[in-house]
């Protein structure tokens, strides 16, 4: 039974061509429409977390990432698949979209690791600061764009999210607060345009296990991470 998404997510799932997926990687539909997590990642131009791909001749775990394309008759989510690279060091050139990242600051930040608390409530391990701290603005095709630099951890990929696409997750398309937040808690407006900057922000009024708690929230290209301190 596919468990409930908001309509949204579910539209966008949608105008993806799953046979397609199916047919090339084995990729399962409902992977993602009975996981909100994985379907809230993809939609929203979020490289996902691993998901199992097999065919006859090939098996494997994967990363998918899907865009928005408007230049056909109707709208279409069209969604690229991942393989894991081998581990970066801060030592190698890092590149998005074949520019070169030559930020000494932003390159420290990519490799800096530690524990945080995800939405689950259960504690993860990886990068802390995939941002930098700041959005990186890059030529592409001779425009100029800003997005946010991370390091995906499942596939030690160099990835970027648009400014764009990370206000998408924020605001709906009327630009009204999609009401995100931690532990059912929302994110202020004056919060949401501090992590669309790339910044971290506090986030406080929080309880779990009957415990109060505020945490350092950072929005980064893979994942919604934050490291939480109890108060």
């Amino acid at each position: 039974m596919e468990q409930t998404l908001s309509k949204d997510v579910q539209e966008k799932l949608d105008m993806i061509n799953w046979e397609s997926l199916k047919d090339k990687y084995g990729i399962s539909r409902d992977s993602f429409y009975n996981n909100p997590h994985l379907a809230s990642q993809l939609v929203y131009g979020q490289m996902t977390d691993l998901v199992f791909a097999g065919k006859e001749d090939f098996s494997g775990m994967l990363s998918l990432r899907a865009n928005m394309d408007t230049s056909g008759e109707k709208p279409e989510m069209k969604v690229k698949v991942f393989t894991m690279e081998k581990e970066k060091t801060e030592k190698d050139a890092l590149y998005l979209y074949r520019q070169p990242i030559t930020s000494e600051a932003v390159k420290k930040a990519l490799f800096e690791k530690g524990e945080w608390i995800g939405p689950d409530g259960k504690k993860s391990f990886g990068y802390l600061n995939a941002n930098g701290g700041r959005p990186i603005t890059i030529n592409i095709d001779g425009k100029k764009q800003q997005f946010l630099v991370s390091l995906h951890h499942p596939t030690n990929r160099v990835v970027g999210m648009s400014l764009d696409s990370v206000r998408s997750f924020f605001y709906d398309k009327d630009n009204n607060l999609r009401g995100k937040g931690m532990y059912g808690v929302p994110f202020t407006e004056e919060q949401v345009k501090g992590l669309i900057e790339g910044n971290a922000v506090v986030h406080s009024g929080m309880r779990k296990d009957g415990e109060a708690f505020s945490c350092c929230v950072q929005f980064c290209s893979n994942f919604l991470g934050h490291k939480s301190i109890v108060v």
